[in-house]
């Protein structure tokens, strides 16, 4: 390896994050918004309990929760370039795949489509959840959260917040011997007119603060202090 190039790389395997655990969080739009002061405690900036109304989907497929970003453009070509002189973007929209694999209430609301603030069981039991004949747009907020647990300092959290989507998407259901059944959905965010955006990305955990200054971000307390 050339020493000169060596001077010139900053790497920094520590910063490298995997998803070792995580759970997604689903609440009615009626539910209070996240940000980042109600989502992480103050001052050790661990996860903090969810507002009332925010439900766990449970246990996922190894996948896990696939989030998408697509960005679409259209361009302007000009006679005497090769390349592109003008391109302006038209969409930007994020998607959230979830397997599911719990059957339960909010799982199956999901899937189906259906409010289930109204579902209750039979007396024997039984539950009946039929299809809307005509279906009606239902807005979630949804929250994911991964965790690392691979710092010293303790977990470090990438959290990803869509305040308004809705279920766009579901998963091929499979009624095999062998698999889980499954309740897959896919959620598209839309811009939430309250918070301002359509997805909120936010980082956090013990393990995140003690690697701030080696990431390149600085925090309010140390520039408050340098400023005294």
């Amino acid at each position: 390896m050339s020493t000169a190039f060596a001077a010139l790389q900053d790497l920094h395997n520590e910063f490298i994050r995997k998803a070792k655990n995580g759970s997604v969080f689903v609440a009615a739009s009626s539910a209070a918004t996240i940000n980042e002061s109600t989502l992480f405690t103050s001052p050790a900036g661990e996860i903090a309990t969810l507002p009332a109304g925010y439900a766990d989907l449970g246990y996922l497929a190894d996948a896990g929760a696939a989030c998408a970003r697509s960005i679409s453009e259209t361009s302007v070509t000009s006679w005497q370039s090769v390349s592109p002189t003008r391109s302006d973007r038209t969409a930007d929209t994020t998607t959230l795949t979830v397997p599911c694999q719990e059957t339960k209430l909010t799982t199956i609301g999901l899937y189906v489509g259906v409010d289930t603030a109204a579902v209750t069981a039979a007396t024997n039991g039984v539950v009946r959840i039929d299809t809307p004949s005509v279906p009606v747009d239902l807005y979630h907020r949804v929250l994911v959260v991964s965790e690392d647990t691979s710092h010293s300092a303790g977990s470090v959290y990438i959290c990803r917040y869509l305040p308004n989507a809705k279920v766009t998407d579901i998963a091929q259901q499979s009624h095999d011997k062998g698999d889980e059944i499954q309740w897959g959905v896919t959620f598209t965010g839309f811009v939430d007119s309250a918070v301002g955006t359509a997805e909120s990305y936010i980082f956090g955990g013990p393990g995140w603060k003690a690697l701030l200054a080696d990431m390149g971000f600085s925090d309010s307390s140390s520039s408050s202090s340098s400023s005294s």
